[in-house]
């Protein structure tokens, strides 16, 4: 109930805004490529990580912890070697190798993770941070163009 509430808040500020689908749809598709390729840095920097150091109790989530851990260790990782000086496309291959690597790695000593929780526990984590998204999003949409 509490997430048809949000949803309908979020529809409200959306139509409160005058932000329509057509007039945002020049803008919708470059921030859906840019969240995806986040998202599979995100994925390739965090999981062995999450597989590796994660806790036992919180290995029940471990989907829920892989994006945000990815999130900050690709950030720490490509700025110290930004300060390096390195360039950004060998930062971001050293980045993406020493993530597959560390998979390759957690998946050798850690082959099968624990059962996930109930399926809610997984889904509105995710939901919320979609919910999050949007909002943020507000001013780009009723721009109508990538800023």
């Amino acid at each position: 109930m509490a997430f048809a509430a949000v949803g309908y808040l979020a529809n409200r500020i959306k139509l409160a805004e005058g932000i329509h689908a057509h007039d945002s749809r020049h803008a919708i598709y470059p921030v859906a490529r840019v969240a995806a390729a986040a998202a599979g840095l995100f994925a390739v920097a965090g999981f062995g990580a999450v597989r590796l150091v994660l806790p036992p109790t919180l290995r029940r989530h471990e989907l829920v912890w892989v994006l945000p851990v990815g999130a900050c260790l690709s950030a720490l990782a490509l700025t110290l070697l930004g300060y390096a000086f390195v360039p950004f496309d060998v930062s971001l291959g050293l980045v993406l190798a020493g993530g597959l690597a560390c998979a390759v790695v957690a998946v050798g000593r850690r082959p099968h993770p624990l059962l996930p929780g109930p399926v809610g526990a997984t889904v509105w984590p995710l939901y919320v941070a979609g919910l999050l998204a949007a909002f943020v999003l507000v001013p780009l949409y009723q721009g109508g163009y990538p800023t």
